[in-house]
């Protein structure tokens, strides 16, 4: 059996920064209080691994145009984010 549109995984590592949000008012509150850790960092991993049946339906070899593909995020680290998150994704879309 030979795989044609097996895509090879794709890692990715995202670096996001938010800056510190600001408040002004005239109401008497302690606006400066309001903008204490809203700023972060997040360093993330992304795995991909994807199938397509595409090529093979062309070739006439498989009834229906299929992808089929799996995502793996992690968030490794960050400033300021409470929640180590992770995340699995699963996908499966035909064409008729």
């Amino acid at each position: 059996m030979r795989f044609h549109a097996l895509s090879s995984p794709v890692t990715e590592k995202f670096t996001g920064s938010k800056f510190q949000d600001h408040f002004r008012g005239d109401l008497g509150f302690h606006y400066r209080q309001l903008k204490a850790e809203t700023d972060g960092d997040a360093h993330t991993l992304d795995l991909r691994l994807a199938y397509s049946t595409a090529l093979l339906f062309a070739e006439k070899r498989f009834p229906v145009p299929l992808s089929l593909s799996l995502r793996y995020v992690d968030r490794l680290a960050g400033n300021n984010n409470r929640l180590h998150t992770r995340s699995l994704g699963f996908i499966l879309a035909g064409s008729f």
